[in-house]
């Protein structure tokens, strides 16, 4: 393989910068960062109920028309909460909606 093909597929990560091969993270930020595997959480699986289920979806829809998706709207609590104490960047109006889209559809991130 040659170095040209190589920078092609390196990336920076967002969280650390880091250069990676863009092709090993299975992971984007909403707003298409990228984000390596190392800063990557793992995706989390846990079992609810019906009532729980469709309680998750109307807090996030809640959270999403009441302009969370804008940080400024936020009050420091609930901030700290959606960046995990800025560890990560928090999800915007449209990462909201994917989200909401992939737990309804049992969808994947890509």
């Amino acid at each position: 393989m040659n170095e040209r093909a190589i920078e092609r597929h390196s990336v920076n990560c967002y969280k650390c910068d880091t250069l990676f091969d863009e092709r090993n993270s299975e992971r984007t930020t909403p707003d298409g960062g990228d984000i390596c595997p190392d800063c990557a959480v793992q995706g989390i699986n846990i079992a609810v109920t019906a009532q729980e289920f469709h309680t998750i979806i109307a807090a996030l829809r809640f959270y999403q028309e009441s302009g969370m998706g804008d940080p400024g709207n936020r009050s420091d609590d609930i901030h700290a909460l959606a960046c995990n104490g800025d560890d990560v960047v928090s999800l915007d109006a449209v990462g909201i909606d994917n989200l909401c889209e992939r737990i309804n559809t049992g969808g994947s991130l890509q």
